[in-house]
């Protein structure tokens, strides 16, 4: 490739899914021979679990908040001059835009990353925060500016210029999201913690991710009382967030309290993951589902909803590599999750397809298509 030095600004490396992305990417981009690698990050330090290759050098800018990194960036631009800078997540993009410019560095080629819908999930998730609300105003004032674009899915680009967010010279492409199955899979193994996975008296329903609107975890809920009296399921749901009393009114009202867990965040999702006997993803919005495909590592058959932002489809290739439902139908859910657990040649077809599909989104498979963008642009 042209560029020889890359660098990634990202918000922080202390841990989930904002701190496995850039880790996988740089694998990714080492393993193929890319050797001149910066991690740009706000202060917090790397988690104990995220780990990158020896030679990437991560760079703390030593700022707290993501709106006062401009400089910080600008000044480390100009220090170093890389070939490219990629920002990820969308949350940073931003600032990261912001800081480019202000480095005045144009030898630096920008490319941003998107990871989400933007309009979508911030209608869902975050209409009372005037901060997000300001971001599709602030995309389609400062994307243009940017040498390129990336998003983790055709649904992400079909809705950015659905919202007339413009796109960079047009140079864009798709390209999901690099899973380290290497990172995880290896803590999978381990004992679960759950009492309902360690002695285990009836199917187990797992789901992994915010207590949040844009989850949808009601549908999953409805869903799960319908096959009640055909099969006697337990569900675990692991994350926390602003929706969790809202959930445990719904679990009491369709009478779900000893069916139903909600323990939180727990340090080890995956041994949990590993032992459920099916996952099931609920959305009403994924760009991507990293969870899903982490799930599908684990050898666990996989349901999802067809969110908008089309990563389910996208990773399941339109219900090839597992069932995929409408977000708004409970029987639909029901009976696929009635499917997987009561068809053993089912079970067994998704969890065979589903392994060989993860090797999609391996560390190199993803940083080639980078490496093969990153020449156009």
């Amino acid at each position: 490739m042209n560029q020889k030095t890359i660098a990634i600004f990202t918000w922080g490396l202390d841990g989930g899914a904002f701190a496995n992305l850039p880790a996988a990417l740089t694998k990714g981009f080492w393993n193929l021979g890319v050797k001149d690698l910066y991690v740009l990050y706000l202060s917090k330090e790397p988690g104990e679990d995220i780990t990158f290759p020896e030679g990437v050098k991560l760079v703390p800018l030593g700022v707290e908040r993501s709106m006062a990194s401009p400089i910080a960036l600008a000044k480390f631009l100009r220090a170093v001059k890389p070939d490219v800078l990629i920002s990820m997540p969308t949350i940073i993009s931003i600032p990261a835009i912001m800081g480019w410019l202000l480095a005045g560095v144009r030898q630096t080629k920008f490319v941003i990353y998107q990871g989400d819908t933007l309009t979508s999930d911030i209608a869902i998730d975050h209409k009372d925060n005037l901060r997000m609300q300001i971001m599709p105003w602030l995309a389609r004032l400062l994307y243009p500016t940017a040498n390129g674009l990336t998003t983790v899915s055709q649904g992400v680009l079909d809705i950015l210029k659905q919202d007339h967010i413009p796109i960079p010279r047009n140079c864009v492409a798709v390209i999901p999201n690099p899973v380290d199955t290497d990172q995880f899979l290896l803590r999978s193994q381990a004992e679960p913690e759950h009492p309902w996975l360690k002695h285990k008296d009836s199917p187990v329903i797992v789901s992994l991710g915010r207590l949040g609107k844009r989850k949808n975890y009601s549908l999953l809920l409805e869903a799960v009382a319908k096959i009640q009296n055909q099969i006697k399921v337990k569900l675990i749901i692991f994350g926390e967030g602003p929706e969790r009393k809202h959930l445990e009114e719904v679990i009491a009202q369709l009478g779900l309290q000893q069916d139903v867990s909600l323990p939180g965040r727990v340090d080890n999702p995956w041994s949990h993951i590993a032992k459920a006997d099916v996952f099931v993803m609920s959305s009403l919005d994924e760009a991507f589902c990293l969870a899903l495909v982490e799930a599908m590592a684990c050898g666990v058959p996989v349901i999802s909803t067809d969110a908008v932002g089309g990563g389910p489809r996208s990773i399941l290739e339109d219900g090839k590599y597992g069932n995929l439902v409408p977000s708004d139908d409970v029987q639909a859910l029901a009976d696929a999750i009635h499917k997987v657990l009561t068809s053993e040649s089912w079970r067994e077809h998704l969890i065979n397809v589903s392994k060989q599909r993860c090797q999609a989104f391996q560390p190199e498979a993803v940083a080639q298509q980078w490496l093969s963008f990153l020449q156009q642009v």
